[in-house]
């Protein structure tokens, strides 16, 4: 959405600025866009991406938060062992960067594109395009070896809630600090 939105804010080398799930790399020139998700949501999603991509063999969620089996970057980059550390470690240490940086909610994104872009070029204080273009039925277009599918909002937004027990709100509420969730706008 971003991309189609602001292709002036979206550099063409998608690495270039450093790896999009690891720290920003110190350019001063550059403005970061730094795009949040509920914990559970984001957990999820992992999830869903480390079986598909057979990095995990978990049979459920609550399996994956147990044993996680993650993307040896994210774990080695964070010095994280769970994912919970590091959703923490990786969002707190880019809202505190001394860079340039926006931040905005993924699920702002979604139910109000037109606000949340404006908050974007308004905080960049940049001009915009009066028109947002709405992926609708794709958030992301990179391929992988394995199809993706089209963007479901509502699984996206709050698939989670049909898979994640008490427990591992409580696990996620005694690993993320309070005051990272209040910043970026959750509660668990």
């Amino acid at each position: 959405l971003i991309k189609a939105n602001a292709p002036q804010l979206v550099s063409p080398w998608p690495e270039e600025g450093g790896w999009k799930h690891g720290p920003f790399e110190p350019h001063r020139r550059w403005s970061y866009l730094v795009v949040s998700r509920h914990p559970m949501a984001w957990v999820k999603s992992l999830f869903d991406w480390e079986v598909k991509h057979g990095r995990s063999s978990a049979s459920n969620l609550q399996a994956f938060l147990e044993v996680p089996s993650i993307d040896p970057r994210l774990a080695d980059v964070w010095d994280a062992t769970d994912p919970f550390e590091i959703y923490a470690r990786s969002y707190a240490e880019w809202l505190d960067s001394p860079l340039n940086t926006v931040s905005v909610r993924y699920e702002d994104l979604l139910d109000d594109l037109d606000s949340t872009i404006n908050q974007v070029f308004g905080s960049l204080k940049i001009g915009r395009a009066p028109e947002s273009v709405d992926v609708a039925d794709r958030a992301d277009v990179w391929q992988t070896k394995i199809d993706r599918r089209p963007l479901d909002r509502e699984r996206s937004l709050n698939g989670w809630r049909h898979v994640v027990g008490e427990a591992d709100l409580e696990s996620a509420r005694a690993r993320i600090p309070a005051p990272l969730l209040n910043q970026l706008g959750y509660t668990i």
